[in-house]
């Protein structure tokens, strides 16, 4: 979002009923309470530190999104909107993200210095130095400049125990299809959101689908994205380094104030 001179933020369950058939009787039975979910169950813990393994294993990533995200009016009523997002990792410390919809064009550059945001459409672009490695960034990134880079929060998995905690159930809800690959679902709560995650355990391991929902809004609004993994070959170092079309400017980028930082942080 660009905002008076200022380059700001750029963005990243309900679990079906099954139905049963009522056995026959002279009337009907008093309907029974929903089972509860699993707290914590084994093989989903188990599965998703799979997921974070398989992530951080790939030294060059290609993926893209078709992505979907909803926004809720002042009215209650929600809308839907469609995007795109494609992510290209070079470990330890490169990265690009392009990320399309019909109302927001954003591209993020990394290169191992210097992290920018730029705005095509607009013809903004904003940068910041940013030494380290790609996780690194993606923490300063989040916490002082509230950029989410789509996917990575994934590969926390199995190396931070603070994510672990915040998991207050989790269990496998079962095989399912997703871009006509048979993939397995998971259900996940925290204390703000849920999550569903299909994984594609039959062969690399890797995220086929991803659905949050924001409990904090009654609306619970909810954001999709369906993942395709593309096999990948070392780009050029040139390819994460940004080089500002002509007629395009420079900007500040805008950073969270020390309030908002903090609650960022906090557990969701």
């Amino acid at each position: 979002m660009i905002v008076a001179g200022t380059m700001g933020a750029c963005a990243i369950l309900a679990t079906p009923a099954l139905a049963q058939d009522a056995a026959p009787a002279a009337a009907p039975a008093p309907a029974a309470a929903p089972a509860a979910a699993p707290d914590r169950d084994p093989e989903a813990m188990a599965a998703l530190e799979k997921m974070g393994a398989a992530l951080r294993k790939l030294e060059v990533a290609e993926v893209h999104s078709d992505v979907t995200s909803e926004e809720v009016l002042s009215s209650g009523q929600k809308l839907q909107f469609g995007g795109t997002t494609t992510l290209i990792v070079q470990r330890p410390d490169k990265l690009r993200a392009t990320i399309h919809s019909a109302r927001r064009d954003r591209e993020i550059f990394y290169n191992g210095k210097t992290l920018t945001i730029f705005a095509p459409n607009l013809g903004f672009f904003a940068s910041f130095p940013a030494p380290g490695t790609i996780r690194e960034i993606i923490d300063l990134a989040d916490s002082k400049y509230d950029i989410a880079i789509p996917l990575f929060e994934l590969a926390d998995w199995g190396t931070d125990p603070k994510v672990v905690e915040r998991v207050q159930t989790a269990f496998r809800v079962g095989a399912d299809s997703v871009n006509g690959k048979i993939c397995t679902h998971y259900a996940v709560r925290q204390p703000a959101i849920d999550w569903q995650v299909w994984l594609d355990e039959g062969g690399s391991g890797l995220p086929c689908k991803l659905v949050v929902t924001n409990r904090e809004d009654p609306a619970m609004p909810q954001y999709t994205a369906v993942y395709t993994w593309v096999p990948a070959k070392a780009a050029k170092a040139a390819s994460f380094t940004f080089s500002p079309p002509k007629g395009t400017h420079e900007i500040a980028i805008a950073t969270m104030p020390d309030d908002a930082a903090a609650a960022a942080k906090g557990d969701k």
